[in-house]
């Protein structure tokens, strides 16, 4: 049986708000890149903008 890997909208987001909050809390904010939360989040860097908007 294939299990399937469904992210929910809440999931979605709430990686990329804790990827970003360990980022923010280990680098300076001029440093932190979307690409950077994206990929700790393992989420598509387009999620950022469609979530929050940006940075």
């Amino acid at each position: 049986m294939l299990s399937h890997n469904l992210d929910t909208p809440a999931t979605v987001r709430g990686r990329l708000v804790k990827a970003a909050l360990d980022c923010f809390l280990a680098d300076d904010y001029h440093r932190v890149t979307t690409r950077l939360i994206a990929k700790k989040a393992g989420a598509n860097i387009s999620m950022i903008r469609y979530y929050f908007g940006n940075k």
